[in-house]
């Protein structure tokens, strides 16, 4: 699997310069959350029409950049159950991005389980699996191992098609407004919780 991993602060500057103008960026996130005030971010997956890219905050330090950018771009951004995604992103920007594309609330708009777990969602609309061997594992351990690093990207390859596939459906089914309705109501309510604890 190639995949490029961003480290420090000029690679993740020239990510940004390489993203501005993409048409999509696919996102999920490792962190651990037991025993810190806030969840402590250890690793983001991205997918994009450029590659498969891994961004490290505990060798970067500060992801503000990557954030700033899924926010002000015109792109859309796809996630699978995306409320810790969205945490991040409010921490450190106190916005969203602008077209949001979440593949369980669509899953669930077009008829499919709701909530459906990721690798479940995979199985029914793609018809694929991945394995889950590093479920438990420390992501704040450097270095990652390689099978830590496939693991992570496993989460975010696929959600374009996913995506694809879904919305295929809605549009057969007439519903993509729902779908437009629900994603600005998604991005409300993010609003609004986020708001609260801060």
């Amino acid at each position: 699997m190639s995949h490029k991993l961003i480290t420090d602060a000029e690679m993740l500057k020239t990510w940004c310069e390489d993203h501005r103008d993409v048409e999509w960026i696919a996102l999920d996130t490792e962190f651990i959350s037991e025993n810190y005030y806030e969840p402590l971010l250890c690793l983001v997956q991205v997918a994009s029409p450029r590659g498969d890219f891994l961004l490290d905050p505990i060798l970067l330090g500060d992801t503000t950049p990557f954030w700033e950018l899924l926010v002000t771009g015109g792109h859309e951004t796809i996630m699978h159950a995306g409320q810790s995604e969205m945490e991040f992103c409010y921490r450190y920007t106190k916005d969203f991005p602008r077209r949001l594309f979440d593949v369980q609330t669509a899953a669930g708009l077009a008829g499919h389980e709701f909530p459906a777990g990721f690798t479940n969602l995979l199985f029914r609309v793609l018809g694929r699996t991945i394995p889950g061997t590093e479920s438990r594992t420390n992501w704040k351990a450097r270095p990652l191992s390689e099978r830590q690093l496939v693991y992570a990207l496993d989460d975010v390859i696929h959600l374009r098609e996913i995506r694809d596939a879904i919305f295929a459906e809605l549009v057969r089914q007439g519903r993509e407004a729902w779908l437009a309705e629900e994603m600005e109501t998604l991005r409300e309510h993010h609003r609004q919780h986020f708001a609260a604890q801060r």
